[in-house]
């Protein structure tokens, strides 16, 4: 299997060995599964692609104990392997995944979903720059369909965009919106601005979109 190499979670993972392995997986996955469908078909079908993540990594920052990330992932193979933020697993080598529950109409809550379905899944390939990561989870259902990702290129301004996260702690929400722009290697940092003579923790192509994305959806 091609992604071998990115499952020896017995030796650290180097950011700098890892960013062009995570870049090669991620060019060879060139059609994306949403185009030219509509909200409905999109969420009825991909739905079940979309996990839910928590890091229950906590760690220190300065005087704070801050807790770890929420976020979305989005499965894109058949062997478990989930593509998410790298600031929803940092600080991690290990977190847990929830696929869609297999009964929603307990309701999608975090602290309904969370109560179901739960696997451990391993970090197996991380990059900060881009703020990209992937995860391995197994035992999770063989008959949820990869999602196939789509290139920058190929995307145009005033194409209809739809996200699908958790965000609020509300589990799979589908957002509709549209492709405002484009941000070729655009820096950026969550927290503050860097100080003079510092870079940005951050640096990719981003698209602008007015698809909601709170926190939650992040992945």
């Amino acid at each position: 299997d091609e992604y071998l190499t990115l499952y020896n979670f017995e030796k650290a993972i180097e950011e700098k060995n890892s960013k062009n392995k995570f870049i090669k997986k991620i060019k060879k996955m060139s059609k994306a599964a949403f185009k030219g469908q509509d909200a409905k078909t999109i969420y009825a079908k991909w739905k079940y692609s979309v996990v839910w993540i928590t890091n229950p990594v906590n760690y220190i920052k300065g005087d704070e104990i801050i807790s770890g990330n929420i976020g979305t992932g989005s499965l894109i193979d058949n062997n478990g392997l989930i593509l998410t933020n790298w600031h929803v697993i940092e600080n991690a080598n290990q977190v847990y995944v929830y696929p869609f529950p297999k009964d929603p109409s307990k309701g999608l809550q975090m602290d309904k979903a969370t109560k179901a379905e739960r696997f451990l899944a391993r970090v197996v390939a991380k990059n900060k720059k881009t703020d990209l990561a992937l995860v391995q989870v197994t035992g999770i259902s063989k008959r949820i369909p990869p999602i196939s990702l789509g290139v920058n290129d190929e995307v145009q301004p005033g194409e209809k965009v739809f996200a699908i996260g958790h965000p609020d702690l509300y589990g799979w929400d589908i957002s509709p919106g549209t492709v405002r722009g484009i941000m070729p290697q655009e820096p950026w940092n969550y927290g503050p601005a860097p100080k003079e003579g510092e870079e940005y923790d951050h640096e990719a192509t981003l698209l602008r979109t007015s698809a909601t994305i709170e926190g939650g959806s992040s992945g």
